[in-house]
């Protein structure tokens, strides 16, 4: 592997960077946002109600709610037009034990869904669920209305759970439904769990509230708060169940709040906005593709394999082969620069069409990662042209399946390769500290025995961070084979992240294999198989993976512990209508559990991810511990996005609520489909837009 190739195999990205520069877009974004007030729960609001207001399609929002008793950070997202979801981690109380002096920390998921658009005469109207996953300390549902007069929006509400505390009244839906009379009291037991039978039942309240838009940036809220605060009620006084507030608007990425709660309770909010859709620098500062040229029967022009290589590498392409057979012109590519494969494969076409003879009519350009084909398609030179001036050609690039690649010209790099780097890694949702972080220096080399052979690893070393503060012993009843990782951060600086031998081949058209031995990971080593198959034209995609795993020592050193198991899953993967990702497992996992897992996801045009996973075994909820089962968020951001110039990077996050043993994957599963489906037609198609950029 060369030093280009090893890079995407770093799995610790430099995050210093990315955080940075989403400060600096928030703080500096002019794009047009609908005016729109937060409440302290992160989600369109009042102040701490709800309004039946959404946000626009794709808006990421990070907010944080800060008063004495309270620390309330929420990531919200804008899951389609009508569908707005949040999560939510909140430390509570006053003088406790935990990490800011807070009793408790709990995790939380929201729900709102859009159920009627605002007309003329009637109001906007929808439905939430506060808090339906988790222990339940904010559980409540609502089903509320807004109508905007002017610069006023009055808003009036039904709520449930917690939103029924004041002047209660009998349930409206009971008549429909007898059950929902009465709401039963909610055992927490371990959290995570859904309460669908407490859904709108019990007693209901009103409540109501207005927002005037003062100017463009500010606004002010006044509300009733039907919430008596029970939960609250050994270190918060209620004195008054109305709450008011002010917004400021600073630009169109952050709003900042100040409130008085509760008629004694000084707030604090602040939100910042993101959007894919908003990219902060417009369509970017990339240079201009190479034009195409008029073609004609009488011409001098010859084909230059220099010229064609010379203008690809300046455009961030390394050619590793070409071939002319007939009227057709090959090219195998290695895409190092260009996130966006329509994009690639537009500049990677004008230069063909521009600089090879009248009589090369077609080309074939072949994607390249570790010496394997991973995607090819054919391109007419005369369609292409047309679809580069505007006008409607379908299939322009047709996907193709190939099974080998050309051989490869001396590109005269070497077959070691290293690189050294910064790093920075993060920890989350420990009561004791519910972030802690992690600097220093990443080491990784390779060397490369053959086109399907070659020996990697990778060692680090932490220069600053608290990754072994507070450290917490696992109480898991199943063989501890994550939740141990304290031990991993406290013991393993200095040890070895993985060492291993690979194979990686493409044995079909269609069909990928990979096998690897050694230390596959921090915490576990072996031997581990896996395929793939996977047709470019296809949106579906199936995988089967098996490996044989010990466990390792916590120093990360050559030793192993006494455990050893035997884990594999078989997966499909499915590209659903371009816009949400789909990927199903079952199989046996770390633990010696069997079960499924079920990965949902949201992708957008250019390059967004954002998604969740849960994982179900045959483990009792009792068994797995806190939070019942597997389950997370994760965001990726590509980082062209961000910085508006082309760009293969990207950052991510990944919101885990709780480490346990129930449900845990060998690291790396999956990872030919992550190899592959980058480059593959889908893509193509979801980002057809870019191709003539």
């Amino acid at each position: 592997m060369r030093l280009r190739e090893f890079k995407l195999l770093n799995s610790k990205l430099l995050n210093i960077k990315f955080l940075g520069i989403l400060f600096i877009i928030s703080a500096n974004s002019s794009s047009t946002l609908l005016a729109q007030n937060f409440n302290g729960f992160g989600l369109p609001g009042l102040i701490e109600l709800p309004t039946a207001r959404h946000l626009p399609d794709g808006e990421l929002v990070f907010h944080q709610r800060l008063h004495r008793s309270l620390h309330r950070s929420t990531l919200a997202f804008q899951l389609t037009p009508n569908i707005t979801t949040a999560f939510r981690y909140v430390g509570h109380g006053r003088k406790g034990y935990e990490y800011a002096g807070r009793s408790n920390w709990d995790r939380s998921f929201d729900v709102q869904v859009k159920l009627l658009d605002e007309q003329r005469y009637t109001p906007e109207l929808s439905f939430g669920l506060r808090d339906f996953v988790g222990t339940g300390w904010y559980s409540s549902e609502y089903i509320v209305g807004t109508k905007k007069i002017g610069p006023v929006e009055l808003t009036a509400g039904l709520g449930f759970g917690r939103l029924a505390g004041r002047n209660k009244i009998s349930n409206p839906f009971a008549a429909l439904a007898p059950k929902l009379k009465s709401r039963g009291s909610r055992e927490t037991g371990l959290g995570g769990e859904l309460e669908f039978g407490q859904w709108f039942s019990g007693p209901a309240s009103t409540f109501f509230g207005a927002k005037i838009q003062m100017s463009d940036k500010v606004a002010a809220a006044i509300e009733y708060n039907p919430d008596l605060m029970l939960g609250e009620a050994h270190y918060l006084t209620v004195k008054s169940p109305i709450n008011v507030g002010v917004t400021y608007r600073l630009n169109e990425g952050l709003e900042l709040g100040g409130q008085l709660l509760q008629g004694n309770t000084f707030g604090l909010t602040a939100s910042m906005f993101f959007n894919p859709k908003r990219p902060p620098n417009g369509n970017g500062f990339e240079l201009a593709p190479v034009p195409m040229r008029a073609r004609q029967e009488a011409s001098n022009v010859q084909t230059s394999p220099e010229i064609i290589k010379t203008v690809l590498t300046s455009e961030g392409f390394l050619l590793k082969a070409i071939e002319i057979r007939g009227d057709t012109i090959r090219v195998d590519i290695e895409n190092q620069e260009f996130r966006s494969v329509a994009q690639a494969l537009g500049r990677i076409t004008r230069t063909l069409q521009r600089f090879s003879s009248d009589d090369i009519i077609k080309a074939e350009i072949v994607f390249v990662k570790y010496t394997i084909p991973v995607a090819s398609y054919e391109i007419n030179f005369n369609d292409a042209q047309e679809a580069s001036n505007g006008r409607i050609v379908r299939g322009v690039f047709k996907p193709k399946d190939v099974a080998n690649t050309l051989p490869v010209d001396d590109l005269g790099g070497s077959d070691f390769s290293w690189v050294l780097g910064p790093y920075f890694d993060y920890r989350l949702f420990d009561p004791l500290r519910p972030f802690r972080y992690d600097l220093g220096l990443n080491l990784a080399a390779s060397y490369r025995f053959s086109d399907t052979f070659s020996l990697g690893g990778s060692t680090q070393k932490s220069l600053y961070g608290i990754f072994d503060e507070n450290i917490r012993a696992s109480d898991s009843k199943l063989t501890h084979v994550r939740s141990d990782f304290p031990e991993y951060d406290r013991f393993g600086d200095g040890g070895i992240e993985h060492l291993t031998f690979r194979y990686l081949s493409k044995i079909t058209p269609t069909t990928y294999v990979r096998a690897e031995i050694g230390y596959l990971e921090t915490m576990f080593g072996g031997a581990a198989v896996e395929a793939l198959y996977k047709p470019n034209a296809s949106d579906l995609a199936f995988g089967i993976d098996l490996a044989v795993a010990k466990q390792r020592q916590y120093n990360q050193r050559l030793g192993f512990k006494d455990y050893q198991t035997t884990t594999g899953h078989v997966s499909a993967y499915w590209d659903a209508g371009k816009k949400f990702d789909f990927q199903a497992s079952v199989g046996r996992y770390l633990a010696g559990d069997w079960g499924g897992t079920l990965e949902v996801s949201r992708r957008f045009a250019n390059g967004w991810k954002v998604g969740a996973w849960s994982t179900l075994t045959n483990v009792p909820f009792s068994t797995f511990g806190e939070g019942s089962f597997d389950k997370g968020l994760f965001l990726e951001i590509p980082l062209d996005w961000m910085i508006g110039s082309k760009s293969r990077s990207q950052r991510g996050l990944v919101l885990k609520p709780i480490t346990r043993d129930g449900g845990a994957k060998l690291m790396g599963t999956g990872q030919l489909y992550s190899l592959v489906n980058r480059d593959q037609n889908s893509e193509v198609v979801r980002e057809m837009g870019r191709a003539w950029k």
